[in-house]
């Protein structure tokens, strides 16, 4: 699924990462797939309506949340489902690491690859999008 969802993303001029919907939909992708997409350019339009103007740590702080774990001021409580706990696991591992490690984003991108099998639809859905936006998203090494 992540590979099928990657042949729509690229990059803009302005380096801001996009899933084309209406390439998707024109080559009858699934619902499943356009939906996904749909939550990637969410993710992404946040993450670059944010860079211009604040810290790493406003941009994470307000980034759309799953669950009870998605980034700085998001953390904490029992992880409401898998997603939620992979988000957990890699918002410590970014304190630990620092914000963008490329460990902690390959980490969450293989748990969900992993677990999408076992994902209700919504979860999966949006596991989906935050596996592709950071499979591709620039990392620190």
């Amino acid at each position: 699924m992540l590979e099928e969802m990657q042949k729509y993303i690229y990059q803009d001029e302005d380096g801001k990462l996009i899933f084309n919907v209406d390439k998707a939909i024109e080559e009858e992708q699934s619902d499943f797939i356009i939906d996904s997409g749909k939550e990637f350019n969410a993710l992404s339009n946040h993450v670059e309506n944010k860079k211009e103007s604040q810290s790493v740590s406003q941009i994470l702080r307000g980034m759309p949340v799953w669950g009870n774990w998605c980034g700085l001021g998001h953390g904490g409580g029992v992880p409401k489902d898998k997603l939620d706990s992979l988000r957990m696991t890699h918002d410590l591992c970014y304190k630990v690491k620092g914000y963008f490690d490329c460990g902690c984003d390959k980490a969450l991108v293989a748990g969900i690859t992993a677990a999408l099998p076992f994902m209700k639809y919504d979860e999966k859905r949006a596991a989906l999008a935050v596996a592709a936006y950071f499979s591709i998203a620039p990392c620190k090494k």
